[in-house]
């Protein structure tokens, strides 16, 4: 196991206010109005620079129901403030003052980024802000996409029950879930709801896509948002890079809804120059860029990423293989079952195909599968294929007769259908609209397939995550109905065999322990079988959710063999590569740079021999390049017309270097060459790190990036709870709990988040949820392994 250091960057801002500095460039103003219909004309007239809607109080000072809306302004110190009017008051505040009524950093820190970001000079470079908005939405004009309403798409969930991944955000969620219709809370009066949920009446609704920008406790995230086109009077519009909300002119109108439901998230971080704007870490790297340019003298710290030693546990490493062969150990030569509806044809076709593709994947082909109906009462490892999670025809589990299900529908290859016409028929506005509306929430099945199982590229059942995924479940089933751990290694084993687990899940709380020897016991805990252990009382309690919060402090807590007792809990911290490095390499990079002919024989031409065949293979394909200047696009295009000229020869390598120093433009983007690796300090392997005095691990990647990082690496925050040296005790168990989270099958050839003993509770909590009887399951003491 690797035990290295080193300096990762998070989301967690470095910054503090210069009170004098921020006081002479701006003022705040706390707006309260009974009349909101009003601000708009009264913002333009302050020249209000950023605004945000303050929580409504509940009560006025008479202890009467409140009606006011307050907002809270900035402005520039020069500018006259408007005076008080019988429906509007305002009250002007230094920095001082509007942190002693309760306004933290975070909002004034937001303010600056709208100020900066929805703001632009006027023609006497006086910087404005026109239709102020209270939440900053980041977006570009290119960020839109079209969808047919008349053709919607379907999602469907994994049938293979991996483990799901939370929005590539993975950030807090703000009030109302993306999909649903935000009404203005920001300076102009409410929008109906008939205006806000009306869609514009198309086949093809436009949608716009943005980055919406929140700061809690100095953590910075950013969340994506579907924006559609609407037909109304005002909403949402795209102006100085950012969606503010106005009124309609000749741009295009929009509300916060997606189509059929389906979010259009960003991506997190992306190599291709025409994706890396559009990422959440380059954007994240702009609003702290362009704030302490633009407004240094405001701070004493300008914000900055915190960098945190970083201490890794585990680097990273590829495990598939291992994976597969775990699968084709503990498999042997039972023989398979897939069960069926024998009445549905479109499951026989199904199940023959995977059969058939079984019979010819290497190391499956000699472990017998057969196809039964689902009546059928056969003993062994069996795969239900079914319609879906609802299907009356669901099977459950039994010590003797394992069942893991497929939905078929999921592995198989759809085709849309082209719509039919309809007749044309005359109708009214408000009709047309509602048919628009009707069409998208039925979702109609536009779709066709021959039923057959559908692997890509995949030549066979091993190659597909999502198989590999199904057989690792159906293992880790035998397991939990046998009452033995076998599926892990020895050393894993024994290493879970240390610590006790306690999650929830539905409600319900449970406990796992396994011995050195495997055997498996998952207790659900009731308030019956609690007792007098007044330390499980302790741990229920620290899993149940307050009443006033969204979720309990900890998710998972872990005991040690000495009694202590670990609590993990999810935050909003993520880890981010250095970018500003990264965007530096990468716009010498851009596809779209040109370069010159002759700088590339020169440089060609001065490469030792070390590999001259390859040397020779690049002169000839340089000498046919008959233009002088050429995009670097243009020529990784002729490279890759020939194998031999990739990336990975020692030679190619130094080629791209000599390139660099001669002419200062990278042929190759270099930032995954291991002179980059302390760029991407927490974005692999496992670590830990500590942050205002608290201890965070990650859990990062195990190999390298290809183009692109679909999500962002969390940061989970680890409690020694009770403990008297939290640091002494942290540091001790972390390389233990990074063994059982190096463990490459839970998640298809990744790391796991959390230790992998929390996978058997959760499958022990959804078999409970079916009526399985389980043999490592007792709702009786601990030391009973006997079936309810």
């Amino acid at each position: 196991m690797e035990d290295n250091e080193g300096l990762a960057l998070t989301n967690y801002i470095d910054f503090e206010f210069d009170r004098v500095g921020f006081n002479r460039q701006f003022r705040l103003c706390m707006v309260t109005t009974t009349k909101p219909q009003d601000l708009s004309d009264w913002f333009v007239t302050a020249n209000a620079l950023a605004i945000s809607k303050q929580p409504e109080p509940r009560f006025d000072q008479s202890g009467n129901d409140s009606k006011e809306n307050r907002y809270l302004m900035l402005t520039s110190r020069e500018e006259t403030m408007p005076e008080n009017t019988d429906t509007l008051k305002r009250e002007v505040l230094t920095l001082e003052q509007a942190m002693r009524m309760g306004i933290s950093d975070d909002e004034i820190l937001l303010m600056l980024m709208k100020c900066r970001f929805q703001g632009s000079p006027d023609s006497d470079s006086v910087w404005r802000n026109q239709d102020a908005t209270s939440r900053l939405y980041l977006t570009k004009e290119g960020w839109f996409q079209v969808t047919k309403a008349d053709i919607p798409q379907q999602e469907t969930k994994d049938n293979t029950n991996q483990q799901e991944t939370k929005d590539d955000t993975n950030q807090q969620e703000t009030k109302d879930d993306a999909n649903q219709q935000e009404t203005e809370d920001d300076t102009n009066q409410q929008v109906t709801k008939d205006n806000a949920n009306q869609q514009v009446t198309k086949s093809d609704i436009y949608q716009q896509v943005a980055l919406e920008v929140s700061i809690n406790h100095h953590i910075l995230n950013l969340a994506s948002r579907t924006f559609t086109e609407v037909d109304g009077y005002q909403g949402y519009a795209v102006c100085n890079d950012c969606m503010k909300f106005k009124k309609r002119e000749q741009q295009r109108i929009f509300s916060v809804v997606s189509v059929n439901k389906k979010k259009n998230n960003t991506i997190f971080f992306s190599t291709q120059a025409d994706e890396f704007e559009r990422a959440k870490v380059s954007n994240l790297n702009k609003l702290i860029t362009a704030i302490g340019d633009q407004y240094a003298t405001c701070f004493k710290i300008i914000p900055a990423f915190h960098a945190c030693l970083s201490t890794e546990f585990v680097n990273k490493k590829k495990v598939t293989k291992y994976k597969e062969q775990r699968i084709l150990e503990q498999l042997g030569t039972t023989s398979i079952n897939i069960m069926i509806d024998s009445k549905s044809k479109q499951q026989a076709v199904f199940a023959a195909s995977f059969a058939t593709a079984w019979r010819q994947t290497e190391g499956l082909a000699n472990i017998p599968i057969d196809i039964i109906d689902y009546s059928a009462t056969r003993t062994g490892l069996n795969i239900q294929v079914l319609n879906d999670l609802n299907d009356d025809q669901y099977q459950v589990s039994t010590p003797t007769r394992i069942i893991q299900h497929l939905i078929y529908a999921n592995f198989v290859k759809w085709e849309k259908l082209k719509p039919k016409p309809k007749p044309k028929q005359k109708q009214t506005q408000a009709q047309g609209k509602e048919q628009t509306q009707k069409q998208m929430q039925e979702q109609p099945q536009e779709r066709k397939t021959d039923n057959k199982l559908f692997l890509a590229r995949k030549k066979t059942l091993l190659q597909d995550s999502r198989m590999r995924t199904m057989l690792s479940q159906l293992l880790i089933k035998q397991d939990i109905m046998n009452g033995n751990m076998c599926f892990p290694t020895e050393e894993e084993v024994h290493t879970a065999a240390q610590f006790r687990y306690y999650a929830t899940f539905d409600g319900s709380y449970y406990r796992l322990t396994v011995t050195p020897s495997g055997q498996l016991n998952c207790v659900e805990v009731t308030e019956k079988t609690i007792g007098q252990d007044d330390k499980l009382k302790q741990i229920i309690k620290l899993l149940k959710k307050p009443a006033k919060r969204r979720r309990a402090q900890f998710t998972k807590i872990i005991e040690s063999d000495s009694g202590q007792l670990y609590g993990i809990e999810e935050t909003a911290l993520r880890t981010i590569p250095n970018i500003e490095e990264i965007e530096r390499v990468v716009a010498l990079a851009n596809v779209n740079k040109r370069i010159r002919r002759q700088s590339l024989v020169k440089v060609a031409n001065q490469l030792d021999d070390s590999d001259l065949k390859v040397k020779q293979i690049l002169l000839s394909k340089i000498d046919q390049v008959n233009i002088e200047s050429l995009s670097i696009g243009h020529f990784q295009t002729i490279l890759k017309s020939v194998p031999a000229l990739n990336w990975r020869p020692k030679l190619m390598q130094n080629f791209n270097q000599n390139f660099y120093d001669e002419t200062h433009a990278w042929l190759y983007s270099p930032i995954k060459r291991k002179a980059y690796d302390s760029w991407w300090n927490g974005i692999y392997g496992i670590g830990l790190l500590m942050l205002n005095g608290e201890h965070y691990y990650y859990v990062g990647l195990n190999q390298l990036i290809d183009q692109r990082l679909s999500r962002s690496v969390s940061l989970r925050k680890i409690v020694a709870i009770g403990s008297d040296q939290p640091e002494k005790d942290i540091s001790q168990v972390m390389p233990k709990l990074a063994r059982l989270m190096d463990s490459g099958y839970v998640r298809d050839g990744q790391y796991t988040v959390v230790p992998f003993p929390f996978k058997y509770i959760k499958e022990v909590a959804e078999l409970n949820h079916h009526g399985a009887p389980i043999k490592a399951v007792t709702k009786k003491d601990a030391g009973d392994n006997s079936l309810e």
